[in-house]
């Protein structure tokens, strides 16, 4: 044991890993590279999609692919105009290299999340320093809310890569006074507004004009927008933004506008649709669970920051050259590195963060993704919070704030544990297997926890414990992957129900050669009629049913009709035929009476049915 913290002390020690004396950026990426990409590629496909968004997308690109249409979006082969098509783009690409598939449907975001981690290393290499580039690409990279939607085909990670390219493209425009960059930064806002509408253009506009205002006043606003490079940026915007909004309004016309600009954007901000709502500290509780397990770092230095500030009064006691003493001294170098040569990357960060937060938090509609574009701002602060840390690694009060964060990190840990407990009663006992297998996560961030703060003591070295919790992450998704979603198959019945629908509805046209004759058609109750991801399965449309009544009246018509259904409901279904009407019948082999409706199960899996109104031949 003595060897082996040798060992851990004499390569770990002082900047350890971290030390980056080359030049080159390779060695930074391929650090990112190996601690993030095989978490993010693990399991990639092993699950089936998730309902609502992400079984949407994956079939809005299928259609794409299928109706050879690269412009309008399709869903349930109907249009529909949620979001632009960049991510629909991409995913099709995959399908048509490894096959309609869940992986093919997830790589795009999962390939964006890597590549945004990696944009985040150059971003904070150009404001502050390689090592705090890395650290924020790592904390990026391994962090929760990060690697689920990095894990999930949504458009999130799409989105914040282009915001970070955006904001990149800015600084290094402000920062050189080379405004050919400018361009770069008009290809990225097209390219994010492609991905998911104009807030590709407010989130970095905003963080870019608040900055300016902030930093050279009004005039240099208008400086640095009046000049050819800008014009050369708008115009480069407009020529690969506009094209596909003209031409599916060409199309469409007023149906396209209110949809995609009425309802999918100023309906979605101003009321909470989809019953998708939430308090104004919603973004405060995602960020404290979703950013674990570096969120106990980001609070321990954020009160960190706030105590050393009042303890030091920097502005007129270093002027005036009092507190020379020792603690006063060091935290004076270190206020001057973050405020004085940093001081305008620390505003940027800081205004960055304070835009999305702000702009999400104001908005009815709540999902915990949308705050994805503020994580990068988020990791960065963390990064130089950590290499402040690094530099001080010897004295106590480093000591002391590593093991608040890493007790932190334990106490959020726990406090999530409490959250699933609480939520217990309210979850339906054919689910509760589900929320058994959550228990993972607390358990496992706390064991790692209590692990990393047990090795911190025995080294004190803040290297080990950087180290430690990114290892803890890592073990954490590798349970997810492994353990955790096979396991939550056995709780998703979508697949298994639409896969075997589309089956008996396929062969030699709807309804022949599988037992039903005569046509066909599909509808669904589950998931309240939002389980998108059975269009994608059944490979036909889904007629999405909300009530027993118009279930009934689907079930009646005079050709085969398939219905995805939960057991409840079926039986609630099954009590409602038999009492409204008296001459009895059989209904799913001796199941119950109905009047003039013979209803057959065809399949069950996961707490759901497949009916029919049609008996196989």
């Amino acid at each position: 044991m003595k060897a082996y913290l040798a060992y851990l002390r004499r390569h770990l020690g002082r900047w350890g890993f971290l030390y980056l004396g080359s030049q080159s950026d390779l060695v930074p990426i391929v650090v990112i590279a190996v601690l993030v990409l095989p978490a993010l590629l693990i399991g990639l496909g092993a699950s089936s999609l998730w309902d609502l968004d992400e079984g949407m997308y994956a079939e809005v690109a299928r259609e794409m692919l299928v109706r050879g249409d690269y412009v309008a979006p399709y869903f349930n082969y109907q249009p529909r105009f949620d979001k632009p098509p960049l991510h629909y783009w991409v995913t099709a690409g995959f399908y048509k290299v490894f096959g309609v598939n869940e992986f093919s449907a997830r790589l795009g975001s999962a390939s964006f999340g890597f590549l945004g981690a990696v944009l985040v290393y150059f971003l904070g290499r150009t404001l502050f320093s390689k090592r705090v580039g890395l650290l924020a690409a790592i904390v990026l990279g391994t962090n929760l809310l990060y690697f689920a939607e990095s894990k999930i085909g949504l458009v999130d990670t799409a989105l914040t890569f282009f915001i970070v390219l955006s904001l990149l493209a800015f600084w290094l425009a402000w920062l050189r006074r080379d405004r050919r960059y400018y361009a770069l930064l008009g290809v990225a806002m097209a390219l994010g507004t492609l991905t998911k509408g104009p807030v590709a253009v407010l989130l970095p506009g905003g963080v870019i004009i608040i900055f300016l205002v902030l930093s050279e006043g009004f005039r240099g606003v208008w400086r640095e927008v009046a000049n050819r490079w800008a014009l050369l940026g708008a115009a480069t915007f407009a020529l690969i933004a506009l094209p596909w909004h003209l031409a599916v309004w060409a199309r469409y016309g007023g149906k396209f506008l209110a949809d995609y600009f009425g309802y999918h954007m100023f309906t979605r901000f101003t009321s909470a649709i989809e019953t998708h709502g939430g308090p104004w500290y919603y973004y405060l509780l995602v960020l404290a669970l979703g950013f674990l397990p570096w969120s106990g770092f980001l609070l321990a230095g954020a009160v960190g920051e706030i105590i050393m500030g009042m303890r030091v009064k920097p502005w007129m006691q270093w002027l005036q050259g009092g507190h020379d003493g020792r603690r006063d001294r060091r935290n004076r170098d270190r206020f001057y590195r973050l405020w004085g040569n940093g001081r305008d990357g620390v505003r940027f960060v800081m205004i960055w963060f304070a835009v999305v937060f702000l702009f999400f938090s104001m908005s009815k509609t709540k999902l915990p993704g949308y705050i994805l574009p503020g994580l990068p701002s988020v990791a960065l602060a963390v990064a130089l919070w950590l290499d402040g840390i690094f530099v001080d690694e010897t004295s106590a009060r480093a000591r002391r704030a590593v093991v608040a964060g890493l007790s932190l990190i334990g106490a959020l840990g726990m406090l999530l544990g409490l959250l699933l407990l609480a939520a217990g009663p309210n979850i339906p006992p054919e689910y509760a297997g589900v929320a058994r297998l959550l228990f993972f996560f607390p358990v496992a961030v706390v064991a790692g926890t209590v692990i990393t703060i047990t090795l911190f003591m025995l080294t004190h070295r803040a290297g080990i414990a950087f180290l430690a919790t990114v290892t803890m992450f890592l073990l954490v998704a590798v349970g997810l992957n492994i353990i955790i979603l096979p396991r939550l198959e056995l709780y998703k019945p979508v697949k298994p129900l639409a896969l075997e629908a589309g089956y008996l509805l396929e062969s030699g046209g709807p309804g022949r050669g599988a037992g039903l004759s005569g046509g066909g058609e599909l509808g669904s109750m589950l998931a309240g009629g939002g389980d998108a991801s059975s269009v994608f399965y059944a490979r036909r449309p889904v007629r999405y049913i909300l009530s027993e009544d118009e279930a009934i009246i689907f079930l009646r018509q005079n050709q085969p009709a398939l219905l995805m259904i939960p057991e409840r409901a079926y039986k609630s279904l099954v009590g409602k035929l038999a009492a409204s009407e008296p001459s009895p019948g059989p209904v799913a082999g001796g199941d119950g009476p109905a009047a003039g409706l013979k209803l057959y199960i065809l399949k069950k899996a996961a707490g759901a049915l497949l009916i029919s109104n049609t008996k196989l031949d």
